[in-house]
C-alpha cells in the first residue's frame, strides 16, 4: 500500500470517527444514536489501527526486496567472479598439458569455439593472417551476432610487394588470394557499417613479411610462424598461449599491436581501385 493511499484511508478513517463523535454527541439521549456513534469510532479507530500496521509491513517488504535484490546482485558478482577464475584455471590446466600446448590444424576451428563458448563477458578478438577468409567464413558472422566484441583483423596488403613476394615463398596464386583479401574486405566493411551497438570491428591491411599466424581470444591466443611452402603443407599447427604463460603471449600481443599500428585501414575506394587494376 503506497504512502498516498494509506494517508487517504487514515484521513477517511479519521472522518468517520468524527462523524461517530458527532453522533453522539448530537443524539446522547438516544440509545440507538448512540450505539451508532460509538461504532463509527470503534470502526473508525480499527481502521486507522490497521492503515498503520498495513503502512508497517509494506516498509518491512520493501526493506526485504531491498535486501534480497543487494543479495542476488551480490550472487551475479560472485558468480562471476568464480568464472573467470575457473577459466582462468581451466587456460592454465590446458597449457600445462601436453595436448593443450598445441593444436595441429591449418585452423584452430574447434578450439576457438571453444574459447568462445567459455567467454560470458565482453571479447577482444584480435586476428593476424594472410587473407583471413577463412577465419571470416568460420566466425565473422557469429561475432557479428554476438555483438558485444571488439575486433581487430589484419591481413596482407592486396597491393604491397611483399603480397606477391609472400605468395612465391608459400607456393599460392596471388591473384587468387588477391580476390579472397578484397572479399574479407567487402564484408568487414559492409559489418562494420551495419554493426550492432556493441560490436567494434576494424580491418588493416599490412604490407610488410607476416612472420606470424594468429588469433587471440581475450586470454587464449593460437599462434604459429609462417612457413616456406606453407600450401603445400597438409598440416600446420599452432602454439597455444594463455596470459598466465607471460612472456610469450605478451611478446606476441605486442607483436600483433606493432603490426597493427604499422598498418593502413582500406575503404571502399582502395577496394575498387585494386579491382579495377584486375
Amino acid at each position: 500500500m503506497r504512502i498516498e493511499r494509506i494517508a487517504l484511508y487514515i484521513v477517511s478513517s479519521l472522518l468517520v470517527v468524527l462523524a461517530g463523535i458527532l453522533t453522539l454527541v448530537v443524539g446522547k439521549a438516544n440509545t440507538i444514536t448512540m450505539s451508532i456513534g460509538t461504532s463509527m469510532i470503534a470502526g473508525g479507530l480499527a481502521s486507522i489501527s490497521f492503515a498503520v500496521i498495513r503502512y508497517l509491513d509494506d516498509r518491512a517488504s520493501d526493506s526485504n526486496v531491498a535486501s534480497l535484490r543487494n543479495s542476488v546482485e551480490s550472487l551475479k558478482h560472485s558468480v562471476r567472479d568464480q568464472q573467470r577464475t575457473l577459466e582462468s584455471l581451466r587456460r592454465v590446466t590446458s597449457s600445462m598439458s601436453g595436448s593443450g600446448l598445441r593444436v595441429y590444424d591449418r585452423h584452430p576451428q574447434d578450439e576457438v569455439r571453444d574459447e568462445l563458448e567459455q567467454i560470458s563477458e565482453r571479447v577482444s578478438v584480435d586476428v593476424f593472417g594472410f587473407t583471413l577468409r577463412p577465419f571470416c567464413q568460420d566466425w565473422l558472422q557469429h561475432l557479428i551476432d554476438r555483438a558485444n566484441c571488439d575486433v581487430r583483423l589484419i591481413t596482407q596488403h592486396p597491393r604491397s610487394p611483399m603480397f606477391d613476394e609472400v605468395c612465391q615463398q608459400e607456393s599460392r596464386n596471388p591473384d587468387i588470394l588477391r580476390i579472397d583479401a578484397l572479399w574479407v574486405a567487402d564484408r568487414v566493411l559492409s559489418a562494420r557499417d551495419l554493426a550492432k551497438p556493441g560490436l567494434d570491428i576494424e580491418l588493416r591491411w599490412f604490407s610488410g613479411y607476416p612472420t606470424v599466424t594468429m588469433t587471440r581470444l581475450n586470454n587464449v591466443m593460437f599462434v604459429r610462424a609462417r612457413f616456406l611452402r606453407e600450401a603445400t603443407q597438409p598440416r600446420l599447427f599452432h602454439e597455444r598461449y594463455c596470459a598466465e604463460d607471460g612472456l610469450p603471449f605478451r611478446a606476441y600481443l605486442e607483436q600483433f599491436d606493432t603490426a597493427w599500428n604499422a598498418s593502413v585501414t582500406p575503404g571502399t575506394d582502395d577496394i575498387a581501385a585494386i579491382r579495377a587494376l584486375g
